[in-house]
């Protein structure tokens, strides 16, 4: 997105007075996946440390591959930040071993490994993606982001392990990943900021186009927070690549309704806000490459965006107190919704 996109955003948005879902029920920030990797990489450490962000500073940077340069200076009052009450441990600095070590390569070398090659059925919708270049069209563009979210911890675990050797070279799961990973940076749209298929939007009326690709930056994320032999300079080009992307979905929230699965996963933006603000800022706020916008005047940017993102979306306090027009079900549900699909 050109960064005059971005200060006029920043300019204009109402401040999060409180960022209440933004900050202060804070999610967990990392990993994704299922089962063991969930069980391996949410291991949390218990941190004391504090953001204090009042009035924000956004001034004029140099170009940028992605947002461009910046011509003017916005100030943006975004409250004090509460203190993060848990902050994950670096993905890989603790490594699976004995029975769980063993279930992770049981994942990378059944279905999970083989997804990205295999006939089994389902498995086009990620072999064939769009992400990857793919001729996949049906309506969403969401389950290569699902497959890369869970795998790419996996595969980060085992490497911690120094297990990649009993990985099966059938599945060539460390290539598949590589591949995707550089293939998602170096397509991103060079006007907009925007990671992978830009689909239904503006205005998708099923929530996919805001939704879809949260679950990709995740694994861009981690990815980048795994990659030992890569370090900075893979660090660098994510973190670059995943605050053009948020600027360029808070372009839309700005006008576009928020609806079904946008509505009720907005906390994934906020996460994914919050990871950048809490790791990537301090690494690269200052770098005009990266930010161009500094490290207050992204962090204004991501926190208002989130704050416009909860207002719109799903009202999860009234639906589990029952006092909203969506209210948690005390007996069954007759027909599947989006709303009681992911309470579970």
């Amino acid at each position: 997105m050109p960064s005059a996109e971005i200060t006029a955003l920043l300019r204009s948005a109402p401040p999060p007075a409180h960022a209440a879902g933004a900050r202060r029920r804070r999610a967990p920030s990392g990993v994704g996946g299922g089962g063991a990797v969930k069980m391996a990489a949410t291991l949390l450490l218990a941190s004391g440390h504090a953001h204090a962000h009042a009035h924000a500073h956004a001034h004029a940077r140099g170009p940028t591959s992605l947002i461009g340069s910046l011509h003017a200076s916005t100030e943006v009052d975004v409250g004090d930040s509460a203190p993060a009450a848990w902050r994950p441990l670096p993905l890989g600095s603790v490594a699976p071993q004995g029975w769980l070590l063993n279930q992770l390569l049981t994942q990378a070398n059944s279905l999970s490994g083989y997804m990205p090659t295999s006939t089994f059925p389902g498995a086009i919708d990620v072999n064939t993606s769009l992400w990857v270049g793919g001729n996949l069209s049906s309506g969403t563009d969401q389950w290569l982001p699902y497959w890369a979210n869970g795998n790419v911890p996996l595969l980060m675990l085992i490497r911690a392990a120094n297990a990649t050797s009993r990985l099966d070279p059938g599945a060539r799961l460390e290539q598949v990943i590589e591949s995707t990973v550089h293939y998602v940076l170096s397509h991103a749209n060079r006007s907009s900021g925007w990671l992978g298929p830009y689909l239904n939007e503006p205005g998708d009326a099923e929530g996919h186009g805001l939704w879809d690709p949260l679950n990709m930056l995740r694994a861009l994320l981690m990815y980048a927070e795994g990659d030992q032999e890569g370090g900075r300079s893979i660090a660098r080009r994510v973190a670059a690549a995943v605050v053009a992307h948020l600027a360029a979905e808070y372009k839309l929230l700005r006008t576009d309704p928020v609806y079904k699965w946008a509505s009720t996963r907005w906390p994934t933006f906020v996460a994914v806000c919050l990871y950048v603000i809490d790791n990537l800022v301090p690494s690269f706020g200052d770098d005009p490459a990266v930010m161009p916008l500094g490290p207050a005047g992204t962090t204004a940017l991501l926190l208002n965006a989130s704050r416009l993102f909860e207002r719109k979306g799903m009202d999860w306090h009234a639906y589990y107190s029952r006092t909203g027009a969506v209210k948690f079900p005390l007996g069954p549900v007759a027909g599947w919704n989006t709303n009681d699909h992911v309470r579970c």
